[in-house]
């Protein structure tokens, strides 16, 4: 979702990496720490260790050095929760000398034998170039900016750290609740220690009557789209060797158990034009035989596909295959009467646009009916003009008409109110209007939103503060979207564990996750508004089940909040934290009246 002016430079700087990046399975970039600091008095030391620390919370990205406001870590921390959710807090801890061995000691939430475990991570510092108030001043463009900064956003899988003098250091924690447990009260202790000292954190979570599904039954329909060559090139393995499958299967599985509806696959060699550090090729060989006819290898794409519908478990996401309009206008394919690469330029509408397309969709609908796939698959369009896309649309239509199609938009007009999934882009003038997504929706099509290096807010940026992203999946709930698209789960920068910096994008752009199986600050909370939207859409099943006015109170009172969640308010900065909480808040207050009878055990 990107324009073209940086396609040299993407493209050279993708050749480079595929002969020169290493992998670096630790983090190498750390803040430097100059002085000695301490936190404001809300923090807690322990008696004869030097080491302090505070409860903050999931909404802020706290400085690697300085005075930080923080409660103290002696009142604990409170969270409620449905069955089957993931909740996160977090906790900071600082020194005024170096400790050696920081680590978090296993930590059990109990209710008699009942035992819930806590997931703690160490946030590290990655850098990045510009502030979201320097990318909306600046029209959009990344130039030359000087405030390159430390933002807080990897969930590490270092078990143990040395606590540098005077830095500051965050840490992560996440109770993924079982979906089987019994609602009620739970009570437990992180231990944050070094050799010399330790911080006590209470936890308290209440454990409603109310469950979540799995996430394979999410409703919700998530669309970030995976980049595995990155994964290969990263770690320094051979694509689609069984080292890579064995390195993309819990990456890929994180994305899955956040609900994730779709599998990105690519038709041929660079479908967006080389605009991400790493080269995409193509899943399916093309080949022009000597004699004129034509042949497809799928052996790769076949893979790939299996491996996301077997291994990860996503045996009902669409298959979406990129693209019959890409950026550049170019297909590659190899002629053996040649002995050469072919990069043929053709134009939907034209005729030989038209044979070319042809014959390929008449033998991938073979194949992909052959593979029990047809059903799942969409032809994939990336903010093509209509004009481009009728022709592409025509010849799809007259060779293969039973394949539908998926499109993020720009826009909305007359040719794509009949694709089957489109996705407009978040951006001033956005509307949709809510008749229309009702009508869809009654017709069994698709209607997400997309943000991508637009708008400045709300968005998922490096240095986005984290509300924006569970604001997007509140937003999706309110208006009347059936999910969120992105462009990029996994389209890793040279080395993104020290800077997530690439060309004119603004920071943190090109991916959501990091190498290792990382997770992110700004990823998890897009899980949490995944789950909110799921609350909501039940909440609003349950009531409308069995209804009662106490019932129709509670929704209207969650409804009044949800008006908050609208385009243009959510480009406005500050407003989507206090939006967040109180949507949380309503949404908890909901539960409590409509949770129905059966989910109570």
């Amino acid at each position: 979702m990107k324009k073209l002016t940086a396609l040299l430079l993407a493209s050279l700087t993708g050749l480079v990496a595929q002969v020169s990046a290493a992998p670096a399975w630790h983090p190498s970039y750390e803040p430097p720490v100059s002085g000695m600091v301490s936190n404001t008095p809300a923090a807690v030391t322990e008696p004869g260790g030097g080491l302090q620390g505070g409860v903050g919370d999931t909404d802020t990205r706290y400085a690697p050095t300085g005075p930080l406001a923080l409660a103290p870590a002696a009142g604990g921390i409170k969270l409620s929760a449905w069955r089957g959710e993931r909740v996160s807090a977090q906790i900071v801890v600082t020194a005024g000398a170096t400790l050696a061995n920081l680590r978090v000691e296993s930590a059990v939430l109990r209710n008699g034998s009942a035992a819930i475990p806590v997931q703690a991570n160490f946030v590290r510092y990655t850098l990045g170039n510009v502030t979201g108030e320097e990318w909306k001043n600046a029209g959009g463009v990344q130039t030359n900016f000087a405030n390159i900064q430390p933002h807080g956003d990897i969930l590490d899988t270092e078990l143990r750290l040395t606590l540098a003098a005077g830095a500051n250091r965050p840490i992560w924690l996440t109770v993924d609740v079982p979906a089987n447990i019994a609602p009620g009260n739970y009570a437990g202790t992180v231990t944050v220690r070094t050799d010399s000292g330790l911080v006590l954190f209470p936890i308290a979570l209440e454990i409603l009557a109310a469950t979540l599904p799995a996430p394979k039954e999410w409703r919700f329909h998530l669309d970030l789209w995976q980049q595995p060559e990155a994964v290969a090139r990263y770690h320094r393995v051979p694509l689609w060797s069984p080292e890579h499958f064995a390195l993309l299967k819990p990456l890929m599985k994180r994305l899955a158990d956040a609900g994730q509806k779709t599998i990105t696959c690519s038709l041929y060699h660079e479908p967006w034009g080389a605009q991400i550090y790493d080269w995409i090729p193509g899943m399916i060989e093309w080949r022009k035989k000597a004699n004129g006819s034509w042949a497809y290898d799928y052996s790769i794409f076949d893979k790939w596909v299996t491996f996301m519908s077997d291994e990860v478990g996503m045996s009902q996401a669409r298959i979406h295959c990129y693209s019959m309009v890409p950026w550049s206008l170019k297909f590659r394919y190899y002629d053996e009467a040649k002995q050469a690469t072919v990069d043929a330029e053709l134009r939907p509408g034209t005729p030989e646009y038209d044979a070319y397309w042809g014959r390929f969709l008449k033998d991938f609908t073979r194949h992909l009916a052959s593979k029990g796939w047809l059903e799942r698959t969409r032809i994939s369009m990336d903010e093509r003009p209509d004009e481009l896309m009728r022709g592409a649309l025509t010849t799809l239509a007259k060779h293969a008409p039973e394949l539908k199609v998926a499109s993020a938009i720009n826009r909305a007009s007359e040719l794509t109110r009949d694709v089957d999934d489109i996705s407009p882009g978040l951006r001033p003038g956005f509307a949709f209007p809510a008749d229309e997504l009702a009508a869809r929706r009654q017709a069994g099509k698709r209607t997400t939103f997309y943000v991508c290096c637009h708008p400045p807010r709300p968005n998922t940026f490096t240095f986005s503060p984290p509300a924006e992203a569970e604001w997007l999946g509140l937003f999706a709930a309110a208006n009347g979207f059936d999910g969120f698209l992105r462009w990029a789960y996994c389209s890793w920068v040279e080395d993104p564990l020290v800077s997530t910096d690439y060309t004119k994008w603004p920071t943190g752009d090109c991916f959501f996750v990091y190498p290792g199986n990382r997770s992110s600050v700004r990823f998890e909370r897009l899980r949490d508004g995944i789950e909110d939207f799921e609350k909501i859409r039940l909440l609003r099943e349950w009531a409308a089940a069995a209804p009662s006015p106490d019932k129709q109170v509670a929704l209207a009172r969650l409804d009044a909040v949800l008006k908050d969640f609208s385009w243009p308010r959510g480009s406005k900065a500050g407003v989507h934290t206090k939006d967040v909480r109180r949507a949380v808040e309503a949404i908890t207050a909901a539960t409590r009246i409509i949770a129905p009878p059966a989910t109570k055990k």
